[in-house]
């Protein structure tokens, strides 16, 4: 039997209501459970699992619903029950801790506090996100349901401004060691991740973990970054950021399909940092692109497994390519992107690490590392350049809690 409750006008954020959900579909005799806001999303799962009402049709992304998909009635009261206790549960949390009603009121108890995010109902992201900009707050924007328009009004204020704008629709990034919303805890290393993509950050981050890799920030730009609406504002002052980070050796962009200008766009800002530069593009065509200089890579694990090299891998890495059937380096060094990629879409070259560059197919090239394997200690040396570099603290915080106070040090604008 399917059921529906709906409380209108009542809001709780997304996180709490994902593991609500999971929570619920353990309640025996529970077939299908779905908690959530009235969003479009929300709806389209409804749909699949076939928990979709005309009632449920009907509601606005401001109202919460419970869907349940049960056994018989006594199921549906125990899971009712047990929906109530974890949202009990969850305001008895809140009220054990000061939770600051207003930005403002948060900065008098903090004024150190550099970063936001933000997990509000789509229409209200844009008034709470200009806030936290007007504040010098760098922000992450959970929320979606925001337009394009605003998304751009967004970033380029916050470009302005030296201050980082991830979102809408950012729900993985990790800053100085520390994950936020839905990342993994990864070790620290030499690699900057900018990426339009969170679910493209959550696998490579633990990829190049297992790799023996590491990485200074991942930073999220929202999946519509790289639309010609957009420009890709987020991902090129993210490039800036990290190529301004102490110890920050690679730079590996992650992107859901973008408008091909806005791509070369990225590569030319990736390029003019002359930090090696490793890309997963998906939907990027290597004959639209300005691939000369950049690692050019088409699945995650690829790009996973050529970010971390150090020089005996590399070396590995070049023995596989002079065995097989792709051509010789001076081939490669001599050919332009579009010719190369005439012969093999997905050939692309390696210029770090040793004096030539190895030419490599991704798609007949294999390279397993070491489990676990330690990456070699990060350079020490800060780069002066502009803008300012984040501060990566020398231990990773105990707590989440405590971190966001020290989260990342840029400097206000004057």
């Amino acid at each position: 039997m399917v059921s529906l409750q709906i409380k209108p006008n009542t809001y709780y954020d997304s996180i709490t209501l994902m593991i609500i959900s999971k929570e619920l579909k353990k309640v025996p005799g529970v077939k299908e459970a779905l908690v959530g806001m009235g969003t479009d999303l929300n709806l389209d799962i409804a749909k699949v699992t076939g928990l979709s009402s005309p009632e449920l049709e009907a509601i606005t992304p401001n109202d919460f619903f419970v869907a349940l998909d049960c056994e018989n009635e006594e199921v549906e009261a125990a899971a009712l029950k047990a929906l109530e206790e974890q949202l009990n549960k969850k305001e008895e949390s809140r009220s054990a801790a000061y939770y600051p009603p207003t930005l403002t009121s948060a900065l008098k108890a903090d004024p150190k506090i550099n970063l936001a995010l933000i997990s509000v109902p789509g229409r209200h992201a844009y008034d709470v996100a200009k806030d936290a900009l007007d504040k010098n707050i760098n922000v992450m924007l959970f929320s979606d349901n925001v337009s394009m328009e605003e998304e751009k009004k967004l970033k380029e204020y916050a470009v302005s401004k030296e201050l980082l704008m991830m979102g809408p629709d950012c729900g993985t990034a990790i800053i100085a060691g520390v994950p936020l919303a839905l990342a993994n805890v990864v070790r620290r290393g030499d690699i900057g991740i900018v990426a339009a993509s969170g679910t493209g950050i959550q696998e490579v981050t633990c990829l190049i973990d297992r790799f023996g890799g590491g990485i200074t920030h991942a930073l999220g730009c929202g999946g519509r970054d790289l639309r010609k609406q957009v420009g890709g504002l987020e991902m090129r002052f993210g490039i800036k950021k990290l190529a301004a980070t102490p110890g920050n050796k690679t730079l590996l962009l992650l992107s859901k399909p973008g408008d091909p200008a806005v791509l070369n766009a990225v590569l030319d800002e990736a390029r003019a940092t002359g930090l090696r530069t490793v890309t997963c593009l998906i939907g990027g065509k290597p004959d639209e692109l300005n691939t000369e200089g950049i690692i050019f890579t088409r699945t995650l694990e690829e790009a996973a497994s050529a970010s971390p090299f150090r020089n005996s891998c590399f070396r590995r890495l070049s023995t596989i390519a002079s065995r097989s059937s792709t051509p010789s380096a001076s081939t490669c060094a001599a050919s332009s992107p579009a010719a190369r990629s005439a012969t093999n879409p997905w050939l692309f070259s390696m210029t770090s690490l040793t004096s030539s560059p190895t030419c490599l197919s991704g798609r007949n090239s294999s390279l397993k590392l070491p489990p676990r394997a330690r990456s070699t200690a990060a350079s020490t040396s800060a780069k002066t350049s502009s803008p300012a570099a984040f501060r990566i603290p020398s231990s990773t915080p105990a707590s989440a809690a405590s971190a966001l106070k020290r989260i990342c040090a840029i400097p206000p604008a004057a």
